[in-house]
């Protein structure tokens, strides 16, 4: 039986949990913004005035932008995610009025639940590719790239 120290530190746990998972939501909506902001204003500054030969690059690069922004959001999420996962244990728990769920394991479950090197890979990408996540970044690049493509800033003639 969980005792009401241990009751406590688990309801504490969970709590720091649910107000991490919500930060995490502040952040992804400024990863989203800087990224289009960013790779926007790098699309507009490549078409405003004649560049030089490069100017294809400079479009490719501008919708490119969006990787970073991309990855760093995913790897977000997956800790979201992760949190997400010993947040449901903890309400399965306190639900069930279970007997054998320790307290303060939010880096012991984390490796549970990535299992292996590339188990973890696997959950990166999962996350990775949904479309909450992968939006706006696959339109930006997407944009970039098929303007650097078919619709190049026009060269300098001087």
């Amino acid at each position: 039986m969980i005792d009401c120290v241990e009751a406590n530190c688990i309801l504490k746990e969970y709590l720091f949990l649910q107000q991490t998972i919500e930060d995490f939501n502040k952040q992804v909506i400024e990863f989203k913004s800087w990224s289009v902001t960013f790779g926007i204003a790098a699309l507009i500054a490549a078409y405003t005035k004649p560049v030089s030969s490069a100017g294809r690059v400079g479009v490719a690069v501008a919708g490119l932008s969006a990787i970073p922004f991309w990855l760093t959001e995913s790897f977000w999420k997956l800790s979201q995610h992760l949190h997400g996962e010993r947040t449901k244990d903890i309400e399965k728990c306190l639900s069930d009025g279970c007997t054998d769920l320790k307290p303060l394991q939010i880096y012991t479950s984390w490796f549970e639940t990535l299992g292996g090197f590339w188990t973890g890979v696997g959950h990166w990408l999962g996350v990775a590719f949904q479309p909450n996540v992968i939006t706006p970044y696959v339109f930006l690049l997407a944009t970039g790239l098929v303007l650097a493509w078919r619709f190049p800033p026009p060269a300098s003639t001087e």
